[in-house]
Order: C-alpha cells, then structure tokens, then sequence
C-alpha cells in the first residue's frame, strides 16, 4: 500500500460518496447475513463497496476466505423479464 499508484487510486476513492460511509458499510456486512446498499448512481455501491469489504477482510487476515455477490436489481428485473417475452 506504499506504491503510487495505490495512493493515487485510493485518492480518487475518497471522494466517492461511498466512501465517507465506508466503516459503517462495512460494520453492518460484517453484522449480519444480508445488507442491500442504497444510494445514487456514481456512489461507488457496485465498485467501491466490495473493495471495502475485500480491504477489511485482507487486514483480518481472512481475504481467502471472502466471498460475496454484488447484484443490480434493475439488471435482474430486466433479465427476468426478457427471458419470460
């Protein structure tokens, strides 16, 4: 995490919306089974919010171990559709 590119990423990370919730996020997923994320399009819910997870669980020392599923419930509403017409 001291190359310069990383930094330069993780600034360009901050200023997502994401990413101010960031601990929150991340403390409810660790909490509970299940967590829907909610927020405006840009905020970073399908790119910045696994990565938070991955980055908490690699610090636990368990990033083998993680596993999760991002999901866009339009696309799936779309794709049901589609498949059933």
């Amino acid at each position: 995490r001291d190359d310069a590119a990383y930094r330069k990423l993780l600034a360009q990370r901050q200023k997502l919306p994401a990413y101010e919730l960031g601990g929150a996020v991340v403390a409810a997923i660790r909490a509970r089974r299940v967590v829907v994320v909610s927020a405006d399009t840009g905020a970073g819910k399908t790119t910045q919010v696994p990565q938070m997870v991955l980055d908490d669980c690699v610090d636990r020392g368990v990033g083998a171990r993680c596993s999760m599923v991002v999901t866009q419930p339009r696309r799936i509403s779309a794709v049901g559709v589609a498949q059933r017409v």
